[in-house]
């Protein structure tokens, strides 16, 4: 109840409840660790060339660490650094029946991966290979089918 332009103290406390309640939680965008690998052999500069056959310009290449960072639109990062070959038996037999001699450690936002899903599909068609998650079984797998 307002009284001559000023405020009642309950009122006040009311509204102020009701604001919070009301209020949406703010969203943490998860960040997601993956593992590009592939049965060919390639650098950073041939991820940086896709890239920017594909029209992105924000693209930091560093040659000499085998490093590609790329600037997306709304100031996120997706960052490509290779990965020395795993040790555990497990992992070298997965690897093995993969073919795979590239890896590279892949690090974006969620929300981030799932609008630039048809340009990591792109990647897998130009340069081969697939997404895995960064779990002991490297699953869920990412390819060309279910991306």
């Amino acid at each position: 109840m307002i009284i001559k332009g000023k405020k009642n103290k309950k009122d006040v406390a009311i509204v102020k409840k009701n604001k919070i309640e009301n209020k949406e939680p703010n969203k943490v965008d998860e960040t997601m660790y993956l593992i590009y690998m592939t049965s060919q052999d390639i650098t950073a500069r041939n991820i940086n060339d896709y890239f920017i056959k594909k029209g992105f310009e924000e693209v930091q290449l560093w040659d000499e660490l085998n490093i590609l960072q790329l600037e997306l639109k709304n100031q996120n990062t997706v960052e490509f650094e290779p990965m020395q070959p795993f040790k555990d038996a497990k992992d070298i037999e997965f690897l093995e029946q993969s073919n795979v001699k590239t890896i590279y450690a892949l690090t974006i936002e969620e929300s981030d991966f799932k609008d630039m899903q048809e340009m990591f599909k792109g990647l897998l068609l130009e340069l081969g290979g697939f997404y895995a998650t960064d779990t002991d079984d490297f699953n869920p797998v990412y390819s060309v089918d279910n991306l």
